[in-house]
């Protein structure tokens, strides 16, 4: 008889609970049945922790967490089961997913997703990482279901130096349910990553993002990147690598209210600090959109991004600004569209403490530099109101030794004015006028070089371009009256003006090397084309094209 391998490490968690169920209660007295309300997931077990001899040292990996049970969708829904967390070991387990919420009728809130299971600890070798979390669940007319949140990754064992450790990659945040009529769950945060001795684990992606709504869901943040604490090869030096910020997920968009902040990216982790550490800081997160607005409200602002972090050789750059939400009118033509939102500003770059990286480096991370800041986001496109404006840049890290200053980001283009809303053609009436392009977004300032001590600043950023005018639409053609003879066509109208570009950052200074440049201005944007004039007896007039922006100072 064939007998099962022996393993030292940890068994998976048990499995969660089934899906809670939904009925309809029997009719009674002629009374219609009702829905009823949906069941809970059921919570996943915890991965078992390796085997450990007499002197606790464990001789497997940590067992995996089980995924949380999905809830039951009814009148009410249920939420979703959270993940279980993954067990210790010489590497960790991986922590388990949320369970998604159950959807929910009429006004009710719909079911929240699971919290997903933290990643295992590793006492030699990676943290587990984080799951992810369940998805919030969609509402009739309700609020829909907030997403669950990321779990962490494990951490490395730091207590030891020779020991080369890297800590685990937090898990993404769950997405955001949406409704017809109420407020669009807000997606999860995602998880940080863990720390270690070599390097520290990256923040959690939000992908997903949040539920859409009369008003939009808030985004949900990055997770932030793990701290590395160093780790020594053995020769005397000390290597170390903070983890990567993770991504904001976009904002949700609103069908009659306001769009919704995209979330805001995750900072990096910082790397070790000391005598003979060579240490690059984590780039920050990218921010996430931000939400659309469909029927009049104000779009939502782009999330920042997350800083870089700081290291002794080079600091991380910072995350790009998420780009502002657009002013759309829904597919159809239902809707009357929105305000544009503003680019999100990028993040500040990481501080680098003048250590000279090695040419043969294990990480490749080039010459030793700090951290640059992150672009600006664009602006959204509008239909009512002007374009948004572009995000600030980041400002660059600031340096020790002969290290350069890091560049500060360049700032985010404005977004462009909306188009003019069609004219009317009459079959028996003159045309009608077309209407205005609408004024586009001014650029976004460029960040400021970083400071140096004998290395050069860095250089600033470009400001941000102008937008473009919205082009005015086309007159309405004109009809004919009760003898056949054509009427007067419609004027086009008139294009919108450019946006303004912004000023460039300023240089940073230097105690003993060059200062930084300039940042170069923003070039301003162009003006809208003026529409066509319609046909008729006389024609219309066309539209003055929209003039254009003021150049950055």
């Amino acid at each position: 008889m064939a007998t099962e391998a022996w393993s030292w490490g940890g068994g998976a968690g048990g499995a969660a609970g089934g899906r809670g169920s939904s009925i309809y209660t029997s009719p009674m007295y002629g009374h219609v049945g009702q829905l009823g309300n949906g069941g809970d997931g059921g919570d996943a077990g915890n991965g078992g922790d390796a085997y450990q001899d007499v002197n606790g040292n464990y001789l497997g990996n940590g067992g995996a967490g089980s995924d949380g049970g999905y809830a039951g969708n009814g009148n009410i829904g249920g939420n979703g089961g959270d993940g279980g967390a993954g067990g210790a070991g010489l590497n960790g387990g991986g922590g388990g997913w949320g369970g998604n919420g159950g959807q929910s009728a009429g006004n009710n809130t719909g079911g929240a997703g699971g919290n997903a299971g933290a990643g295992g600890d590793a006492a030699a070798g990676t943290g587990g990482s984080g799951g992810w979390g369940g998805w919030g669940a969609p509402s009739q007319d309700g609020a829909g279901g907030a997403g669950g949140n990321g779990g962490a990754g494990g951490n490395g064992a730091t207590g030891d130096n020779t020991v080369k450790t890297i800590g685990g990659d937090g898990g993404g945040g769950g997405m955001g349910g949406s409704s017809q009529t109420g407020v669009g769950g807000a997606s999860g945060d995602s998880g940080d990553g863990g720390a270690g001795t070599y390097a520290g684990g990256n923040g959690g992606d939000s992908f997903f993002g949040a539920g859409s709504g009369a008003t939009g869901g808030a985004g949900g943040r990055g997770g932030n990147g793990g701290d590395s604490t160093g780790w020594d090869d053995g020769t005397g030096t000390i290597w170390s690598h903070g983890g990567n910020g993770g991504s904001g997920s976009s904002g949700g968009g609103a069908y009659t209210g306001d769009g919704a902040v995209g979330g805001s990216g995750g900072n990096g982790g910082a790397g070790a600090t000391g005598p003979g550490v060579i240490s690059v800081g984590g780039n920050g997160g990218s921010g996430g959109a931000g939400g659309t607005a469909y029927g009049g409200g104000n779009a939502g602002t782009g999330g920042i991004g997350g800083a870089g972090g700081n290291g002794t050789a080079s600091g991380g750059n910072g995350g790009t600004g998420g780009s502002g939400g657009a002013g759309m009118v829904l597919l159809g033509g239902s809707g009357i569209g929105g305000t544009a939102g503003d680019g999100g500003a990028g993040g500040a770059g990481g501080d680098s403490g003048g250590v000279m990286m090695p040419a043969d480096n294990s990480y490749g991370a080039g010459p030793s530099h700090a951290g640059n800041g992150g672009d600006g986001g664009m602006g959204g496109t509008g239909t009512i109101g002007s374009g948004g404006d572009g995000g600030v840049g980041g400002s660059g890290g600031n340096t020790q030794g002969s290290v350069d200053g890091g560049n500060g980001g360049a700032g985010g283009t404005g977004g462009t004015g909306y188009t003019g809303a069609p004219a009317t053609n009459p079959a028996h009436a003159p045309g009608g006028d077309g209407h205005d392009g609408g004024v586009a977004g001014n650029g976004g300032q460029g960040g400021a070089g970083g400071s140096a001590v004998d290395g050069n600043g860095g250089n600033g950023g470009t400001g941000g371009t102008g937008g473009t005018g919205g082009a005015g639409s086309r007159g309405g053609n004109g009809g004919t009256d009760s003898d056949g003879n054509t009427l007067p066509g419609g004027d086009g109208g008139d294009g919108g003006t450019g946006g303004n570009g912004a000023a460039g950052g300023a240089g940073g200074t230097s105690t003993g090397g060059a200062s930084g440049a300039h940042g170069a201005a923003g070039a301003a944007g162009a003006g809208g084309a003026g529409g066509v004039a319609g046909t008729g007896t006389p024609p219309g007039q066309p539209g003055t094209d929209g003039g254009s922006g003021q150049p950055g100072q």
